[in-house]
């Protein structure tokens, strides 16, 4: 059995593909990937809590309910550099 949703959540669209065995081969979810590469796409199944390069998640059955909380980790955007040192140089340049 093979399930291909598209959901949103934290404000990102997360392709989530879900499996009721372990054989984690399926060409709907690498199809979707490769023409859309969304950050973050996650793959259910009873296989284990895995992640893989590219943003492929996979999702043991029994941990779906943590799906909104890792899609919120993976919209935060990075810390960005703070300026503080340049406007310190700056302020002391005046």
């Amino acid at each position: 059995m093979l399930i291909l949703a598209v959901v949103e959540l934290s404000g990102l669209v997360v392709p989530v593909e879900a499996k009721a065995a372990l054989n984690l081969k399926a060409k709907s979810l690498k199809s979707y990937r490769e023409r859309f590469a969304p950050p973050l796409s996650v793959r259910t199944s009873l296989a284990g809590l895995r992640r893989e390069p590219g943003g492929l998640l996979d999702l043991p059955l029994f941990a779906v309910s943590r799906l909104p909380a890792l899609a919120a980790e993976a919209s935060t955007p990075p810390h960005p550099a703070t300026p503080r040192t340049t406007e310190h140089a700056e302020t002391k340049l005046r």
